[in-house]
């Protein structure tokens, strides 16, 4: 009894000390690596199971800003910026807090995108010309034949007369028309000008009667006979010229290159110096273009599209014009079809950029205007009298520059561009009667331009949406001269072209632009300076582009 109640003692101390081994064990560290494990310490009993630290502390959420919040600033932390809006936010908002968040992610490289964005937001210049319209063409009706009959001394005067002549088939004779002396009207014309006969080309005035118009008398080279009648066998007048007398009228039109009927292509007219994707509509109105003596209204729409390749340096762009302007086609003697539909010189125009950062940039452009307009043709009674091929290539190279100041509501324009001919018209008259003969060609003037352009933010809505983003006003001026003289072709009765055309025109413009999400409509009135070489009275302009 004593023995087995020793045993069971020593086996419940035993297994006492194996549940204090265990207790020890478990309260001390894992021991890692080769490092000396210390000196074990007095256990403390604790229950068995998993750790619970003191104090503990939940998971907190993320603050986040409200997604309709305009101070909301981007997640830095995120390497991909979000998208942006392309007419989004700049400058201000309405309290006066910078948005340049919204415009220069801080923590992504500059792309020309980025630059995009920014300079986008400027509008279009809006443009100032139509057409050279100082050159015109002389056309003339041949209205008969006339002799010089002199009076008294000879000497060609005021009292001298151009007598007109008929041939008669039965006789072979030349005779008169109602006889020497006839005051019929159109039967004689009085030179208003002095001098020598075949000096005198212009001037001719009727017998102040019934017979009206301009005329002029052009030498032939052939002389004859003339009888008082075409039965008389004596001549009354030997061995003198034969002058063709002809009715003769103006066309103040642009005759060098007759898609100017249209209007000569201006490649600072809606564009700046950002290549951007875009389609537009353009329309102008023109109040007495200088085509006509008294001028007429011109009404042009313009279509086209410009697409950037290149990641946004570079673009091409094509318009084509339309307008209800002077037909190409015009009848001696008819009047003038000031209502026509006319298509223009298609052109089309790379642009790149050399230079550019978040303010600023420049581009250089190469407009190339192709002769898609009709020919310029002019009819009489007997047929075509008069065309002006429409065949020459213009060239118009350019330098654009935009500026849109850091925290400025202003933004700048400006555009040097040159227009050049580069191998004219070819000319066709009908200067004998037996139909159309080339007598020349006429290369247009070459034009350089000056335009200058200052606008301003005067509301901005930076918040997302498709409503009313921003508006804004401009004003510009624009300077055309001609760098070399006019080419005049010159045959008999015809002329295209007029001597001494220099044009020196200054131009002012005034507009306003509306941002609704990515359209923007602009409005604009151009009035010239200098009226003396005014080529309108006034234009009126409105656009419509859109970004895409």
């Amino acid at each position: 009894m004593v023995k087995a109640a020793q045993s069971n003692t020593h086996r419940a101390a035993l297994l006492l000390a194996c549940m204090l081994a265990a207790g020890v064990a478990r309260s001390q560290p894992p021991v890692v690596g080769p490092e000396p494990v210390p000196a074990p310490t007095a256990p403390t009993a604790q229950p068995a199971g998993p750790r619970v630290f003191p104090n503990p502390v939940p998971p907190q959420p993320e603050p986040t800003a409200p997604d309709d919040d305009p101070l909301a600033l981007p997640d830095v932390l995120n390497p991909t910026p979000p998208e942006i809006e392309r007419l989004g936010p700049d400058f201000r908002n309405p309290d006066g807090v910078p948005a340049r968040q919204a415009i220069d992610p801080p923590s992504t490289p500059r792309t020309t995108g980025a630059y995009d964005v920014r300079l986008a937001q400027a509008p279009k210049m809006l443009g100032d010309f139509f057409s050279n319209t100082n050159s015109y063409v002389k056309v003339g009706q041949q209205s008969g034949m006339a002799v010089h009959q002199s009076i008294g001394s000879g000497s060609f005067g005021a009292a001298d007369n151009l007598r007109m002549i008929y041939y008669d088939a039965g006789t072979s004779n030349y005779a008169f028309q109602g006889g020497p002396g006839s005051t019929t009207p159109g039967s004689y014309f009085t030179p208003a000008l002095s001098g020598s006969l075949p000096a005198v080309v212009t001037g001719l005035s009727g017998n102040g009667l019934t017979q009206t118009g301009n005329f002029m008398a052009v030498g032939s080279d052939t002389y004859i006979d003339v009888h008082d009648n075409a039965t008389d066998t004596l001549a009354s007048i030997v061995g003198t010229e034969i002058y063709n007398i002809y009715q003769t009228e103006h066309l103040i039109v642009p005759a060098a290159n007759p898609g100017d009927l249209v209007g000569r292509v201006r490649m600072q007219d809606n564009n700046s110096a950002l290549p951007q994707d875009r389609v537009y509509l353009d329309y102008n109105y023109f109040h007495n273009a200088r085509f006509t003596e008294n001028g007429f209204g011109i009404n042009r729409l313009t279509p086209g599209i410009e697409r950037t390749f290149c990641g946004g340096m570079a673009s091409i762009e094509c318009r084509i014009p339309v307008a209800a302007t002077l037909n190409s086609e015009t009848t001696f003697g008819e009047g003038f079809d000031t209502s026509n539909v006319e298509f223009g010189n298609l052109t089309i125009a790379p642009k790149v950029l050399l230079w550019v950062d978040d303010q600023r940039a420049l581009a250089a452009g190469f407009g190339i205007a192709l002769p898609t307009a009709d020919d310029l043709e002019i009819f009489s009674t007997s047929g075509p009298t008069l065309t002006v091929s429409n065949d020459s290539v213009h060239v118009i190279p350019y330098l654009a520059y935009l500026c849109m100041p850091e925290y400025s509501d202003y933004f700048v324009h400006s555009f040097l561009t040159l227009d050049v001919d580069t191998g004219g018209n070819d000319v066709w008259a009908n200067t004998t009667g037996a139909g159309l003969q080339e007598i020349g060609t006429v290369r247009d003037q070459t034009l350089f331009s000056a335009s200058a352009s200052l606008g301003k933010f005067v509301y901005r809505n930076f918040h997302p949406g498709a409503g009313l983003k921003a508006m804004a006003w401009t004003t510009e001026l624009h300077y055309t001269a001609t760098l070399d003289d006019a080419d005049v072709v010159q045959a008999g009765a015809f002329q295209v072209g007029t001597p001494d055309a220099d044009l020196s025109l200054l131009n002012a413009t005034i507009g306003g632009h509306l941002f609704a999400g990515n359209s923007i409509f602009t409005a604009g009135y151009t009035l010239p300076v200098n009226s003396d070489q005014r080529v309108f009275d006034g234009e009126f302009r409105f656009f419509i582009n859109r970004l895409y």
